[in-house]
């Protein structure tokens, strides 16, 4: 059995998918969408076709979540 992390980060509910989307519309410089679509299929997008940048920005936002380093505005 592997070590259980307690994530203690600020949760306020699932949000529709789109609404997520809509809300950042037109702020962001660079995107990483990671998603299940309808069928359960696996979807990857990035604003980048460099594939050493979406991984970086993936690892760092998956160090953010996993040190709960993110403010509760942020979510």
């Amino acid at each position: 059995m592997g070590k259980v992390i307690n994530l203690d980060i600020p949760t306020v509910g699932d949000v529709q998918p789109d609404k997520v989307l809509k809300a950042h519309e037109g702020e962001l410089e660079e995107v990483v969408l990671i998603g299940v679509d309808e069928k359960g299929e696996y979807v990857f997008a990035g604003s980048t076709s460099d594939p050493e940048r979406l991984l970086w920005l993936v690892e760092a936002f998956k160090n953010k979540i996993i040190n709960s380093s993110f403010d509760d505005e942020t979510w």
